[in-house]
């Protein structure tokens, strides 16, 4: 049973490192620019053509879903490093409130400076 689990993670993880490599791979290599009533809009995906003659055109709608993806994707990548930081903190707490760590001293701990001769 453990076998299945650790055989199911591992695909798992494999799955989303391939995912995380072609989305890098899509936003590094295929930026290329449109100008839409004036306005230059940059944004990337696969395409046939050279980034400043991309050979496509999109409608306005699609421009909108694109946009809106971008910012879904944006947020909610925000809001995971945010809980991942989170719950490092609460960790480091909960380990810092468990093991309390003391300063030990040899001799008596004072803050007066010794004496000069």
């Amino acid at each position: 049973m453990g076998d299945i689990r650790k055989n199911k993670r591992h695909i798992v993880a494999a799955f989303l490192m391939m995912l995380f490599v072609s989305y890098l791979a899509s936003i590094t290599m295929f930026v290329h620019t449109h100008i839409v009533d004036g306005q230059i809009i940059t944004h990337s995906h696969p395409y046939c053509g050279t980034p400043d003659n991309p050979g496509h055109s999109h409608t306005a709608a699609q421009f909108l879903t694109i946009a809106h993806l971008s910012n879904l994707l944006m947020t909610g990548a925000s809001i995971f490093v945010f809980a991942c930081f989170l719950a490092k903190k609460t960790i480091v707490r909960n380990f810092l409130s468990r093991y309390r760590f003391e300063r030990s001293c040899s001799a008596p701990c004072s803050l007066r400076a010794p004496p000069v001769c």
